[in-house]
């Protein structure tokens, strides 16, 4: 390695600071079970700017598997929650999910460095001044909108008893305490499509986090640290007396810790022959 790129990779790692983290944005939709697509935001860290990455399909989990009419991200036809948080069954729920890391490229003008970003909820909250894309909830570090309902012209007529049940949105898609959870009112089922979104879960004023309250206030359940998931699910009361609940798109924003700590300099061509020069010579030396 030259000694010009060395030194400038020492004051970069200097840019950096002792900080351990930051955070950087991203946005993410589901149109149908196979189909889906988001970004994560650019960002910098010290002088070094990360463009925007590609953000890696979700996997997807349908329990009405080859009953989901085409166009449909998932479907349930029957109610397997019993309301309370310690029997939550992410296997009979709708939901998006992510696991492992994504590898995030920039540069300080001279040199490129990568940095992986886990596909997790943020370690703690970090809603002071923050909003996430499309959330009408101010300070939310996340933002979500489901469209679901029943599709007629598909033959999917979906009627539900009494005032319907109460659905949830889940962060985390694993048992309890590995979640947070964000509840609707009871709706009735009415033809064609409806939307949750976080402006509707719980009250008006909650801030959309991966736990409630803030560090270390917070008790479980919640998902800080955990990997990221959307979640759609049955929460308690009523149930279906006919159809399934179609789930047509899920919409999901919010925001990943990135480990500064983590950003390494990829190294130059050139710096690579000169290695395996050296370690040729070496070898030759050695067999001498």
């Amino acid at each position: 390695m030259k000694k010009s790129v060395l030194s400038c990779f020492v004051l970069s790692l200097a840019a950096i600071g002792p900080a351990s983290g930051a955070i950087t944005g991203f946005t993410y939709l589901q149109t149908d079970k196979t189909t889906g697509a988001g970004t994560i935001s650019a960002f910098s860290i010290g002088a070094i700017n990360f463009s925007v990455t590609t953000m890696p399909a979700a996997t997807v989990n349908d329990p009405g598997g080859a009953g989901t009419p085409a166009g449909y991200v998932g479907s349930m036809n029957a109610m397997s929650q019993t309301g309370a948080d310690a029997t939550y069954t992410p296997g009979t729920a709708v939901s998006i999910g992510w696991s492992g890391t994504v590898t995030a490229t920039g540069t300080d003008g001279i040199n490129t460095y990568t940095v992986p970003i886990g596909l997790n909820f943020l370690p703690i909250t970090q809603n002071s001044g923050m909003a996430a894309a499309g959330s009408a909830v101010a300070g939310s570090d996340y933002g979500w909108n489901i469209n679901y309902g029943d599709d007629p012209g598909a033959g999917v007529d979906t009627v539900s008893t009494g005032t319907g049940p109460r659905m949830a949105i889940y962060f985390g898609a694993e048992v309890f305490p590995n979640f947070q959870r964000y509840t609707q009112t009871n709706n009735a089922y009415a033809i064609g499509q409806q939307s949750f979104n976080n402006a509707l879960a719980r009250d008006g004023g909650t801030v959309r986090d991966a736990g409630d309250g803030s560090p270390p206030l917070f008790t479980p359940p919640d998902a800080f640290g955990r990997p990221l998931a959307l979640v759609w699910a049955w929460r308690d009361q009523n149930s279906l007396t006919q159809g399934s609940i179609l789930v047509n798109d899920m919409r999901f924003d919010g925001y990943f810790w990135v480990d500064e700590n983590a950003v390494t300099l990829v190294p130059e061509p050139g710096s690579l022959s000169l290695l395996a020069l050296g370690m040729f010579s070496l070898l030759r030396r050695r067999r001498c």
